[in-house]
């Protein structure tokens, strides 16, 4: 592109003259590219909403690169974006809808709303929901900083509390199409404070109560299973609450809560995860706790703990950890496990003592001592042995304290046999005994 023709664009962008609207809307039209990007580039400098809607008429069949170039300018669209999704034009509409999806102008959404309640607009009302859908998604991962492409929101908040009003509003209106979708998303940025959703969950009479339920007994956004969560913090939560936790067995769920375990639970917390008596993803076969990372094995512990379920389930689970955990896990199941059931702690031992797993006889060879195991000083001597680096190091930990300079101060007491045996001990305990001897 000459410099010439992009000063004359220039000129064209910052002129008054209304003739130059009409020239550029011509040049929008020519097959040159690079042409049609400075008249597109030109019309939005000007902020003229007759010359932006006449780039969302031709949006859909806009190039990505030349596209980006209207993003810079998307919140100055408002009105353009106004007239268009009122235009009774579909194309236009639906383009307007895309422009609003794709860089995620949240200001529009109540504009968005409106012709839902419109049943002559009825055609219109999917291509509205899924705006609204990708609008309300994309705004939660902003005020989560999880969004995925790292753009960054200005006053996310402020403007969740906005999407969140409007929703609330349209939710409120009798017979409104896409009802539940318009729901979730309400429920996905909404919290216990919002209005409609404390009526939804808390008057049992209420005509839409169980699509509520649904959402909360069914779906796997993280912005509703954390109203689950939030609940359990309540002095007076709902039933819901306590239901879910204990009848959903999906590990969308299950993680959530773990992840969202908090350091130290507050009173209602403590009296609340207390009265949960039943949980039947921990009353069945093992099969979930497979599905929840290492990670998050401590915060199962302390959610056992918090819960009344049944002593038999909880040792199961330990058991659980404690041949599958991380090494924090473990270490908090054994206690666990010998708080529940001595006995079993031992027998759990012995049989660790006994498994492929290296991680799990290093273990076991490491409880030996502390949850006084029957013969287990042979039984650490004989680790001492073992082909797995682990174990022989779990044995030698075991056995530090029976060191060179202990042998030493016995020496003399011993005879000449059982101080060789003795010798022949303390370089497996510690293969730098001839050096420091």
């Amino acid at each position: 592109m000459s410099d010439g023709i992009a000063k004359t664009f220039e000129a064209l962008a910052r002129t008054t003259n209304s003739h130059a609207l009409d020239v550029l809307l011509v040049a929008l039209d020519i097959s040159h590219e690079e042409i049609r990007d400075q008249a597109i580039k030109a019309l939005m400098k000007r902020r003229d909403p007759r010359g932006q809607i006449e780039v969302l008429r031709r949006f859909q069949q806009l190039p990505d690169k030349t596209r980006a170039l209207l993003e810079p300018y998307s919140s100055s669209m408002g009105k353009a974006l106004r007239q268009s999704l009122v235009s009774g034009e579909q194309q236009l509409e639906s383009n307007a809808l895309q422009f609003i999806r794709e860089f995620e102008v949240y200001d529009l959404l109540p504009v968005v709303l409106e012709p839902l309640a419109d049943p002559a607009r009825e055609a219109h009302h999917r291509y509205c929901l899924e705006t609204v859908d990708e609008l309300v998604n994309t705004l939660y991962e902003h005020v989560n900083h999880n969004s995925r492409d790292n753009k960054y929101l200005r006053d996310a908040r402020l403007v969740q509390l906005r999407i969140v009003s409007a929703l609330e509003k349209v939710c409120s209106q009798p017979d409104i199409p896409g009802y539940e979708r318009l729901l979730e998303s309400l429920f996905i940025l909404g919290d216990l404070e919002v209005g409609e959703i404390r009526k939804l969950l808390r008057q049992d009479g209420h005509p839409r109560r169980k699509q509520a339920e649904s959402l909360l007994r069914e779906s796997d956004h993280p912005g509703i299973m954390q109203l689950i969560v939030d609940f359990m913090g309540l002095s007076h939560p709902s039933y819901l609450s306590f239901r879910c936790i204990a009848e959903r067995d999906d590990s969308q769920l299950i993680c959530h809560l773990l992840r969202n375990w908090p350091r130290s639970l507050s009173i209602s917390q403590r009296k609340n995860y207390k009265q949960i008596e039943s949980v039947r993803w921990l009353e069945g076969e093992t099969s979930e706790l497979q599905l929840i990372p290492s990670a998050l094995h401590v915060k199962l512990l302390q959610f056992m703990n918090a819960t009344s379920i049944k002593r038999e389930h909880k040792l199961r689970a330990a058991e659980w950890i404690v041949s599958h955990g991380c090494e924090e896990a473990r270490r908090a199941a054994t206690d666990l496990l010998d708080e529940l059931d001595g006995n079993r702690m031992q027998s759990l031992i012995e049989n660790g003592l006994e498994s492929e797993d290296e991680e799990v006889q290093a273990w076991a060879t490491s409880q030996l001592r502390a949850k006084r195991v029957p013969e287990a000083f042979t039984k650490l001597i004989e680790r001492l042995d073992s082909p797995m680096v682990q174990v022989q190091q779990a044995a030698r930990e075991e056995l530090e304290d029976f060191n060179l300079r202990r042998i030493l101060t016995l020496y003399d007491l011993l005879d000449p046999r059982t101080c060789r045996l003795a010798g022949v001990l303390i370089q497996k305990i510690d293969p730098d005994t001839l050096e420091k001897l």
